[in-house]
């Protein structure tokens, strides 16, 4: 920032500096699109359409969480704003919004100076995205395609969101569609899917399949000790303990692979094994 520009308002909130294309920019939403969301480990990007009118943009983003009230419940959000220049007030309503369906708003991505300071003004973090130096029109024009379809890609509910690597403690792996993960989700990580969850590894934390309110979901994980399962509206904490059903017995010690789902109201943990997969993946499909 130029000497020219005035001081931001003091807070204790962090501005950190990130070179290259913001992810998803200006180029990857257009028309009605105003509001997208996508998931990373850190949380939830909500992307905002730079040319559409901020009353609006909050109209759409409401009716999207009302939609969606059950997966987002209890994220927490950065919005990317691109560079559109923001007000304190202006951030206040998009947070409010968001804490009416349970989302915290932790960030603000942006190009505009002056919205990294309303952001820290307000007190969430900001993130001081530079630009790229200027392309040709034909090379920022094949850059924000690839943009765009890397955000369908990541956010389209009909496709499975595969992940490699463990969640440790804090992080939350959010997808509307089915997500394969290939690690263990360690205690105090959660992974929350509109759809199936499965886990090539050890549960130990929170696993949330059927987000959306679909109690035909499945759960299943090579090592399965959560420390809450929920399948639709079901939900039971560890299945050593009073609320799952497991439905076979003479357990050794030796770790079994196992599949989650809800039959007659109650969560069932059953072996995950040829049977046990067919007969979850038939049941009320």
């Amino acid at each position: 920032m130029s000497d020219s520009q005035p001081a931001r308002p003091q807070s204790t909130s962090k501005i950190s500096y990130s070179s290259g294309r913001q992810p998803g920019g200006a180029g990857s939403l257009s028309g009605a699109d105003y509001v997208r969301i996508r998931g990373r480990l850190d949380g939830l990007v909500v992307q905002i359409d730079p040319a559409a009118d901020w009353a609006e943009v909050l109209i759409r983003m409401d009716a999207y969480l009302r939609r969606s009230a059950d997966f987002f419940q209890g994220g927490q959000v950065a919005l990317s704003v691109g560079p559109r220049e923001l007000t304190v007030e202006q951030i206040g309503r998009a947070s409010q919004v968001l804490t009416r369906y349970g989302i915290r708003l932790w960030a603000v991505e942006t190009h505009n100076d002056w919205t990294a300071q309303a952001a820290t003004a307000f007190g969430v973090s900001a993130t001081l995205v530079e630009r790229m130096p200027e392309q040709s029109a034909a090379m920022t024009a094949i850059a924000e395609e690839e943009a765009a379809e890397t955000v369908l890609v990541n956010y389209d509910e009909h496709l499975p969101l595969l992940h490699r690597g463990s969640l440790r403690s804090g992080q939350d792996l959010r997808h509307l569609g089915p997500i394969l993960l290939i690690g263990d989700v360690n205690p105090g990580a959660s992974v929350i899917s509109g759809s199936d969850v499965y886990i090539w590894g050890r549960l130990r934390g929170v696993a949330h399949a059927g987000a959306m309110g679909n109690d035909w979901s499945v759960i299943c994980a090579l090592d399965l000790e959560p420390t809450q399962l929920r399948i639709g509206r079901q939900i039971a904490v560890s299945p050593n303990k009073l609320g799952v059903v497991r439905r076979w017995f003479g357990r050794s010690n030796e770790r079994k692979p196992e599949i989650a789902r809800v039959i007659d109201g109650q969560i069932v943990v059953e072996p995950w094994d040829e049977r046990g997969a067919r007969m979850a993946l038939t049941t009320n499909r």
